[in-house]
């Protein structure tokens, strides 16, 4: 995870010198997890809140990082078992189609880490690519709004091998533009 972070912050700050437009945001996001253990699925409904920070280096690409936390935990199925994002940390490539002055519709996609943890204090991490797609709608020149659907890497149990949970989200975002 240091090695993660690492790169994270050397990309940005590399990207920074080309940056043509940073922006900030703030996402709130409903996570929908499947916990698989033998065959068996159950789901879960956390949310969280994420910041993102990025640089448009052109109007059709931007990179972008993401650091989330959870807000909310949630059952896991028919359980009394809360279960919840500890947190999210991700740097995306974003390809960006301006489809007029206000509305816009992207994809993205990156390196995401993240960590859950249920009620007894077990986590379950993971790491790989995550992508996602999206539509911003453009407020005013300094701010917007997107509606944004991600997939993350899938994650696993570190003392069970056989438990292993996927998630994708739906993230309202605001957007700041500096």
């Amino acid at each position: 995870m240091k090695k993660f972070v690492f790169s994270l912050v050397l990309v940005l700050s590399s990207s920074l010198s080309n940056a043509k437009d940073l922006y900030g945001g703030i996402a709130y996001s409903l996570l929908e997890s499947d916990i698989t253990s033998m065959g068996v699925s159950f789901e879960s409904e956390p949310s969280a809140f994420k910041l993102i920070g990025g640089t448009a280096l052109n109007k059709n690409f931007a990179i972008e990082a993401v650091v989330g936390v959870g807000a909310k935990d949630d059952d896991i199925g028919p359980f009394d078992a809360e279960f919840e994002l500890n947190h999210l940390l991700g740097i995306y490539g974003v390809g960006i189609y301006p489809a007029n002055d206000k509305l816009s519709l992207y994809g993205k996609l990156g390196v995401v880490g993240l960590e859950y943890e249920d009620m007894d204090g077990d986590t379950a991490s993971g790491s790989g690519v995550g992508f996602g797609v999206g539509t911003e709608i453009k407020f005013t020149q300094h701010v917007s709004g997107a509606l944004e659907y991600n997939i993350y890497p899938d994650a696993e149990y570190d003392d069970f091998n056989d438990i292993e949970v996927e998630t994708k989200s739906i993230d309202f975002r605001f957007n700041f533009r500096f």
